[in-house]
């Protein structure tokens, strides 16, 4: 894998930094959820009471992103 993006860097393909997952585990480590995101991010903060996650895209001029737990 770093093999082929070193090669598209020599190429001049940028990939963004960041990934479009956020994985959710119970206190055991069972998998529980897996979101798939619209942007690709580098940090998350979760608020449970709101429902709501907040992220950072560090590859946009808007960099906060604001996403509904329910509709992801």
């Amino acid at each position: 894998l770093f093999k082929d993006i070193a090669r598209d860097a020599q190429n001049g393909i940028n990939h963004p930094d960041g990934g479009q997952f956020i994985y959710v585990f119970s206190l055991a480590g069972k998998p529980l959820r897996k979101y798939v995101l619209d942007h690709y991010i580098c940090g998350i903060s979760v608020d449970e009471q709101r429902g709501v996650i907040h992220a950072t895209d560090v590859n946009e001029d808007e960099p906060i992103l604001e996403y509904s737990i329910k509709t992801i």
